[in-house]
């Protein structure tokens, strides 16, 4: 009977001792834990959040993700920076959108075609609704068919999910174009993420986009689609941070991932270029890029009110001149240019299309998938 009462009294005691390490090493594990993104994780109406924006992460493996995961991405560098304004949908102009999104998106860049992308927060899902953009002086919303789900609530590490996402608009003098895209999201890592901006713990989310274009021909009366190279996003949210920390955009090649875009939430940084500030001037020339992003051809749609000559040029992001596209003069109305990509051998990345006519001159990004 001694012997069994010693026993429990030794168990007794070591139940106490590992009670009381556990205690010791809660707050640790909560510090370093997993985290969750929920609903109110994400932007709000009026936010402004600044973002330093580069093209290459070194030599760095986006793939590269696991449980108690430490990314260290001190070293990137900016290009430039810009700033993401979240606006109530009834300020933007654009119909409809008020009464199915939460908040339309846009930079600070300037852009005449006032492009507002619409998303709606719900505590199950973030899904992108669809666009508004000026077309030929009017402002016409593009829909998202169904839309696309970019995040499902609550996220944790090893969820998993998709959708289907479509949108089309016609061609003025051409026919119709439209876009198909399957979504495939996988939380595939937590852990602390290390940028120039600070030290987050975060959720990493992979999201695999497959997307398909599909063009039709009015004066042919066919059509055909073109399967694009698939797209990753690669994402680690924080817990408030409202936008990712840290979004890292990569087309797929020889199936590979080659980064493409960066894009990671930032302060003002003195010596690095602002994006110029957003503003909605009302000018002559009418001016549309689309698809975009692109990957073999994109169309330049541009109006102008009197015949004048039309220059059309294409910059990489340091501002060098790469591609003539057009220079000629142009009678007054709308016109559409179709402009090959593939055959001019760029790599992919982000580019600057700049139309000319007259006294003005209009420039607007463009993202090259390859």
């Amino acid at each position: 009977m001694q012997l069994i009462y010693c026993t429990k009294t030794k168990l007794s005691s070591m139940k106490n001792f590992l009670l009381f390490l556990s205690i010791c090493l809660l707050p640790s594990a909560i510090l370093h834990g997993q985290i969750t993104i929920t609903q109110s994780d994400m932007p709000s109406v009026n936010d402004t959040l600044r973002v330093s924006i580069t093209n290459t992460i070194g030599t760095i493996d986006p793939d590269l993700s696991g449980a108690n995961y430490t990314w260290d991405f001190s070293s990137l560098t900016p290009n430039s920076q810009d700033v993401e304004h979240f606006i109530s949908p009834s300020s933007s102009g654009y119909p409809i959108f008020p009464f199915i999104s939460t908040y339309g998106y846009k930079t600070n860049k300037i852009d005449t075609t006032n492009r507002v992308d619409f998303f709606k927060n719900s505590s199950s899902s973030y899904r992108q609704m669809g666009y508004g953009q000026t077309v030929g002086g009017f402002p016409a919303p593009f829909f998202y068919n169904p839309p696309d789900t970019v995040y499902r609530f609550p996220m944790n590490f090893g969820n998993m999910d998709s959708c289907t996402s479509g949108y089309g608009f016609p061609i003025p003098g051409i026919g119709y174009y439209g876009e198909k895209t399957k979504r495939v999201n996988v939380v595939d890592g937590w852990g602390t993420l290390t940028t120039p901006f600070g030290t987050f713990q975060t959720l990493r989310v992979k999201s695999a986009l497959h997307k398909t274009d599909t063009i039709y021909i009015d004066t042919l009366h066919f059509g055909f689609s073109i399967p694009l190279p698939v797209q990753y996003e690669y994402k680690w949210l924080g817990q408030g941070k409202k936008i990712p920390l840290l979004l890292i955009i990569a087309n797929e090649v020889a199936g590979f991932p080659i980064v493409t875009n960066v894009m990671y939430r930032d302060s003002m940084r003195a010596g690095v270029t602002q994006i110029g500030i957003q503003e909605f001037i009302n000018y002559n020339l009418q001016f549309t890029v689309y698809p975009n992003p692109a990957h073999e051809f994109v169309f330049v749609s541009y109006s102008i009110e009197k015949s004048e000559n039309v220059k059309i040029e294409l910059f990489d992001l340091t501002g060098r001149k790469v591609s003539d596209i057009l220079d000629k003069k142009e009678s007054d109305g709308n016109h559409l240019e179709l402009v090959n990509l593939a055959e001019k051998n760029l790599p992919g990345g982000i580019y600057f299309i700049k139309i000319s006519s007259g006294s003005q001159s209009v420039s607007k990004k463009l993202i090259l998938m390859k």
